[in-house]
């Protein structure tokens, strides 16, 4: 089965919009387990991984497929990252906490990429 990413349906969606969010630098990354040989339930387990859902989670453990972005809206300081099972659903996620985070950096001067990594460094 092909999961193939239409990418036209993205711009009729958001005309004029690139299939990221936001970005300095981003990587996208398919079954990271897999380069250390790790099963998937293991490395989430080792990993800070943030799905929309538990069922997008239980969906990647049945389907033993993970896609994870991870980006620095602003800064190589602070990053956001998301993962999922399925690209399409791994992008619309992560456009949803781009624009989350913009809108906490239009309101507030500070954005959710700078004030999580402020937060760990605590």
């Amino acid at each position: 089965m092909s999961r193939a990413v239409d990418y036209r349906v993205i711009h009729r969606v958001a005309p004029g919009a690139t299939m990221f969010p936001r970005h300095l630098t981003l990587t996208l990354e398919h079954n990271p387990h897999k380069s250390v040989c790790q099963p998937l339930d293991e490395y989430l387990a080792n990993n800070d991984v943030t799905f929309e859902t538990a069922a997008e989670r239980d969906t990647a453990l049945a389907e033993d497929s993970l896609w994870v972005l991870q980006w620095y809206p602003d800064t190589p300081v602070g990053f956001l990252a998301v993962a999922a099972a399925d690209p399409l659903r791994l992008f619309k996620f992560a456009w949803r906490v781009g624009d989350a985070d913009d809108a906490a950096n239009t309101t507030s001067g500070q954005s959710q990429a700078e004030s999580i990594t402020l937060r760990r460094e605590r």
